[in-house]
């Protein structure tokens, strides 16, 4: 199919197809086959043809970091909105429902994203509370991460705030990054700078959500 010698399912002729690899805007047609785009290029034989007339067509964007529930938004409400504007994929440190609903909450999410038009993934929280003076809805321990990390589209430990545990060696925050391992761990170190960087940085933290 995609040499052109059977007909695909769709193809999207007359399109404007933005190229993100090389920054330049293509003319051209697509050929989906299922799921997939098989090609790009001069297709014209498909059991549905759909003209888009010059119109723009884009890959769908990657949200890398967010927290959905600061939108203020049921997870069916938040892909309505976002959706349409080009984000097709988002990943989502669940933080705040955990702070205020614990597992619960979490599960809520989770399973309303499975029928969800937007691919959303997750990281587990790795503070809640967010602080030992903190009063909130729930505790998350080792034990609960790495029940997490074993649900649908949990992809790793979300951001490592306590980074003072980290630089102090707290068993309850080091037991969870080790729980994490061979998954993405998010991290949130702010300020930290020369050794004390390296120190965070070497206990198998990826990133950091405060880097601008």
């Amino acid at each position: 199919m995609a040499r052109g010698e059977a007909p695909a399912d769709l193809v999207l002729k007359n399109a404007r197809i933005i190229n993100t690899f090389v920054g330049e805007i293509e003319q051209g047609n697509v050929a989906i086959y299922g799921d997939r785009i098989a090609g790009i290029g001069d297709y014209d034989e498909a059991k549905e043809i759909i003209d888009l007339q010059g119109n723009y067509l884009a890959p769908g964007l990657i949200d890398g970091h967010t927290h959905i529930e600061s939108s203020m938004l049921h997870p069916a409400r938040y892909a309505q909105a976002v959706v349409p504007r080009g984000t097709l994929t988002v990943v989502t440190d669940l933080h705040e429902i955990a702070n205020v609903c614990g597992l619960k909450g979490i599960k809520f999410v989770i399973d309303w994203a499975q029928k969800l038009p937007l691919d959303m993934l997750f990281m587990a929280p790795s503070c809640v509370p967010a602080t030992t003076l903190e009063t909130s809805g729930a505790q998350i321990g080792t034990e609960e991460v790495k029940g997490l990390l074993t649900s649908p589209n949990v992809i790793g430990l979300g951001e490592v705030m306590n980074f003072p545990g980290v630089l102090s060696g707290d068993e309850k925050v080091l037991n969870k990054i080790i729980a994490s391992q061979g998954s993405v761990i998010d991290g949130h170190a702010p300020g930290l700078k020369g050794k004390e960087l390296n120190a965070y940085i070497a206990a198998g933290i990826f990133s950091d959500h405060e880097c601008t």
